[in-house]
């Protein structure tokens, strides 16, 4: 006789798959397991006075879905009556549950289309929707704007012969030319120029 009984999982096959290896394999229920990773164990099932079964076998199962993933656990029993296989089945997932760090739930699953072969994880397939690691950031370097770039200052020259001049001098250090300074409008206050005869802004003669 057959049985399935199915649990879901929110974590990716590859933990869950090694959850149950890790159960299948323990003091408690210690089992030479055939394995077809990240997809099927297999495991028989000898006389067992606490389940009530007496010989007979336990394949797993295992499908991504929902973004979690699907256990089914189906037991081939040769004595179905009195049998406590969702027992067995409910002790085994504890088992693998405390392996993983995460709850599962028994839930009902249309086991043919689960197990259909286009559903097949293979260890390609299942390390391929592994979730990767996010990419290191490269550091953020803030761009200069407008406000923050100060212009170099210009370089003064001697207004008579060219010469540039030292900052803070009064006087050319080439020709003896006395420095002018920055002159302003005696009308308006606006900045003009030394060699300028009147004001851009208001037209005084200067």
């Amino acid at each position: 006789m057959r049985r399935d009984v199915c649990y879901f999982f929110p974590a990716d096959v590859v933990s869950v798959y090694n959850g149950y290896i890790a159960a299948a394999t323990n003091s408690r229920f210690r089992r030479e397991c055939k394995e077809e990773p990240y997809h099927t164990i297999n495991f028989g099932i000898n006389f067992s006075m606490m389940y009530n079964m007496n010989g007979g076998s336990c394949t797993l199962h295992f499908i991504p879905y929902q973004g979690g993933t699907a256990v089914d656990l189906r037991f081939s029993i040769a004595q179905l009556a009195g049998a406590r296989y969702e027992k067995y089945a409910k002790d085994l997932t504890e088992a693998a549950m405390a392996v993983i760090g995460v709850p599962a739930q028994i839930f009902k699953l249309d086991v043919e289309e689960f197990l259909k072969e286009s559903n097949k994880v293979t260890p390609q397939s299942a390390n391929a929707a592994a979730p990767q690691p996010a990419p290191t950031p490269e550091p953020f370097v803030p761009t200069p704007t407008a406000e923050t770039v100060t212009p170099p200052a210009q370089e003064k020259s001697c207004t008579n012969c060219g010469a540039a001049l030292i900052e803070g001098a009064m006087f050319c250090s080439n020709c003896g030319t006395k420095v002018v300074t920055q002159r302003f409008c005696s009308q308006c206050g606006n900045a003009v120029s030394p060699e300028a005869a009147f004001c851009s802004n208001c037209g005084n003669r200067l």
